[in-house]
């Protein structure tokens, strides 16, 4: 509510004068002080001034104060003016970047549950029973009428025929069933006799063997430490010799191919002729290299402990097929078969067991009559499993998205010509 109006006397110059205000009396009197020292202050200046011109100065200066106090409350009009525009324009971004901020709040919440859902298929796409792992999360992409196969990760065998018919070392064959063979000194190691291992002929120069079995024995029967330094044979008159670096030792001989007018071990196994005698089980033949360019395919099958000569002939009437590395099998086997974790530090369980399984052949030992497999997904593997203990081995067929399909048996035994 505004305070009444008031008559109130103003003496200025020694003039009196009468002004109505609502302003207070304490009011007036301050502007009447004012008024009066800054008029004595103009007349002060320039003493010749009549009092109405001093007055006229004083209200030119107000004026002058007045329009200056206008310029200044229009300058901070136009500041506040400008300031609440921004404020309110700030609030509008701030506005925009909510929205925005919810908007991908809720997009990744979607993400993440999306994320959640994949995960939890790709889980049930990949347990032993993926039907019913995927029934139970209801998933609306699923066919319910339609069954859920268990994921099979399908692989290319490797039926290309490459590398060495034989391996670089050659051997002589003058022992049946043994080949010799040239040994660095460092090698050399002593029998529970106390002679070197496998020395071939120490009668041939029995003093350099006996030079070398002291040497063997100074150290242990350890070659590496007994023939660090070089080693001269010994003379008749007790001088040294020549340096002797490598002497002639023999082992027991397998599967070997002539060349260079000695023997040598067999290249790479191409693949397993795999076999089936009535009463008496399965066995495999192995193809090496060296076979591909002979006119006829081996027919000996590997027998666990047994040298070639050994080994049992096999009739082509029980061929059942051929296995390169990659091809699909399926075994049973009266107890559980294990398979244990081919990375240690893979995830699950350490040791799988089962009866039958499907498994992807990799490779075949003829010294325990074994075959190497892995799971589809190669997470784990037997790395002997022998053909002997089987009840049945039957081969497929993968197709590119991991359908599979039995082959029909026998098949027919490929030869390279």
């Amino acid at each position: 509510m505004r305070a009444m109006a008031t008559r109130s006397k103003v003496k200025v110059l020694g003039t009196t004068y009468y002004i109505t205000t609502s302003g207070s009396e304490d009011r007036v009197r301050r502007i009447e002080e004012q008024m009066n020292e800054q008029l004595a202050a103009i007349q002060e200046q320039r003493p010749s001034l009549s009092t109405l011109d001093a007055l006229v100065i004083l209200s030119l200066n107000l004026m002058d104060e007045i329009t200056d106090a206008e310029n200044s409350t229009d300058r901070m009009r136009e500041q506040l003016s400008q300031y609440l525009e921004d404020a309110a324009k700030a609030r509008m971004e701030l506005e925009d970047q909510r929205r925005v901020c919810e908007r991908v709040t809720q997009e990744l919440e979607d993400e993440r549950r999306l994320c959640t859902q994949f995960r939890q298929e790709l889980e049930a796409r990949l347990a032993p029973d993926p039907d019913a792992e995927i029934r139970s999360l209801n998933l609306p992409h699923y066919d319910p009428e339609q069954m859920v196969r268990p994921i099979f990760v399908s692989r290319m065998p490797n039926r290309k025929v490459s590398g060495a018919a034989h391996k670089e070392t050659i051997r002589s064959g003058k022992l049946p069933g043994y080949s010799v063979v040239k040994t660095a000194l460092s090698d050399l190691k002593l029998d529970k006799n106390g002679e070197i291992k496998d020395y071939y002929d120490p009668s041939s120069d029995r003093l350099l063997y006996e030079a070398l079995r002291e040497q063997l024995k100074l150290f242990g029967g350890d070659g590496k430490k007994a023939f660090a330094q070089p080693f001269h044979k010994p003379k008749k008159n007790g001088t040294p010799g020549p340096v002797v670096n490598k002497v002639k030792t023999y082992g027991k001989s397998s599967l070997n191919v002539a060349a260079c007018g000695g023997i040598a071990d067999n290249g790479g196994m191409v693949r397993i002729d795999v076999f089936y005698v009535e009463d008496d089980g399965y066995y495999f033949v192995p193809v090496y290299t060296a076979d591909t360019v002979k006119m006829q395919l081996p027919q000996k099958a590997v027998v666990q402990g047994a040298a070639v000569d050994g080994w049992k002939e096999m009739r082509d009437a029980d061929f059942l097929f051929s296995l390169y590395a990659g091809d699909l099998i399926k075994v049973m086997a009266k107890k559980p078969i294990r398979l244990q974790l081919a990375n240690k530090d893979a995830s699950g369980e350490p040791e799988l067991q089962r009866k039958e399984w499907m498994l992807y052949y990799v490779g075949a030992s003829i010294s325990t009559g074994a075959i190497t497999v892995t799971t589809h997904d190669r997470k784990y593997q037997k790395g002997s499993l022998g053909v002997k203990t089987l009840l049945s081995v039957e081969k497929y067929e993968v197709d590119p998205l991991g359908e599979y399909h039995k082959v029909h048996t026998p098949e027919k035994r490929q030869t390279f010509h």
